[in-house]
């Protein structure tokens, strides 16, 4: 409620405060009611019961048609300090990840959506500014195909859909301002779905979802803006990994199985996550035939706690 002598300025007084309101989380009417406000025929007093059955009032959102098969909201660097039990979370590609938001005019640690394996299909109901970043990956506005490493503007009523990795996993997509509705938990927006925190509900998009996001002017369009290919990171299949000895190495694996571990090739397997990346590749041997106090298999230990890049 707002009380003034003329409904003018009890206008103007509610427009202000609700200007300066924010509310995070699940969609809401807030930015509905705004637009309510600023309607000339509400300002005048000249409104009826159904004058809001013909009051056209679009969203500053993406409907999300579909959610892909794991598309999450993260902003960088997550959580890494937290701890208490929560994921760090954040993005497993920061260069993609920063490079998407400076092509939109963003912070470099602005929130963006991170599509794993299969991307969601997209419909912008206002105009907005956007950048995709990663792995080669099929992306589509309105069916035409859409540039990487760019950026694009996108307008009103349009859709992007974002295919299938193959050979990689990750791709981000920034969008100029970010999602201001998503509300921050532990300092972050970052998803960690472990816990259900962070993001959109602590969980990845789906379909029905709604994000608010910022309606770009004409005069703040970021269009052919782009990474030049040499300076695009490469993506290939076969990585060299920096690996150093840890307290379960000398008298736990023979020598031999040692180092088989550091010359092998290892495979990502089909069990892998956020958590955890299970390799498969040859098969140990172990310099003793128990574990002792961790347990009957020589592979059984006291545990310390795992380092983040840590090899069990």
């Amino acid at each position: 409620m707002f009380h003034e002598v003329t409904r003018d300025d009890a206008c103007d007084g509610i427009d202000a405060v609700l200007a300066k309101s924010s509310l995070c989380g699940p969609p809401i009417n807030l930015d509905f009611i705004v637009n309510i406000v600023r309607d000339s025929r509400f300002r005048c007093g000249n409104t009826t019961t159904k004058s809001l059955e013909s009051f056209n009032y679009v969203p500053k959102a993406i409907d999300v048609i579909s959610g892909g098969s794991y598309t999450l909201i993260q902003d960088y660097p997550g959580r890494p300090r937290v701890g208490h039990g929560f994921g760090h979370a954040g993005p497993m590609d920061d260069i993609a990840f920063r490079a998407a938001n400076i092509l939109v005019g963003n912070d470099t640690a602005k929130e963006v959506l991170g599509v794993t394996l299969i991307g969601p299909e997209l419909h912008f109901l206002c105009d907005a500014s956007m950048a995709l970043c990663g792995p080669p990956v099929t992306s589509l506005l309105d069916r035409k195909p859409m540039a990487q490493w760019s950026g694009i503007h996108v307008s009103a009523g349009q859709r992007v859909t974002i295919g299938k990795l193959t050979g990689n996993c990750r791709v981000y997509l920034a969008a100029a301002g970010g999602f201001p509705g998503i509300a921050e938990c532990r300092g972050s927006k970052a998803t960690c779905p472990m816990v259900n925190i962070g993001g959109y509900d602590g969980r990845p998009l789906r379909a029905g979802d709604l994000l608010s996001i910022t309606e770009v002017t004409a005069e703040s369009i970021v269009e052919d803006v782009t990474v030049p290919e040499n300076l695009r990171p490469t993506y290939t299949s076969n990585w060299t990994v920096q690996v150093m000895p840890g307290p379960y190495e000398t008298g736990f694996m023979t020598p031999e199985d040692i180092e088989t571990f550091f010359s092998s090739s290892w495979t990502i397997g089909h069990n892998a996550s956020r958590g955890g990346i299970r390799l498969i590749g040859a098969r140990p041997k172990y310099a003793r035939s128990s574990g002792g106090e961790g347990g009957s298999h020589p592979s059984n230990v006291i545990e310390y706690g795992y380092p983040l890049g840590g090899v069990n």
